[in-house]
């Protein structure tokens, strides 16, 4: 099948129906990190170990406290 073409804007009908405002609060957000909606349990914590430093492995600092 094929499309017809859409005529002029100056041959369409006027529109009698009802007009729809958009709620902008309804919207998605267009800038930053979108919110999840995920629902956490305790099956998604991580297990607790301890810091260790990448350059020494020893437990109990980090990187920028490496002695």
């Amino acid at each position: 099948m094929s499309f017809h073409q859409v005529q002029n804007e100056e041959y369409w009908s006027i529109y009698n129906g009802p007009n729809f405002i958009q709620d902008p609060h309804m919207r998605r957000k267009t800038f930053g990190r979108s919110t999840t909606t995920r629902n956490y349990n305790e099956m998604n914590k991580p297990i607790n170990k301890t810091k260790k430093g990448s350059y020494c492995r020893n437990e109990g600092h980090d990187r920028n406290n490496c002695p």
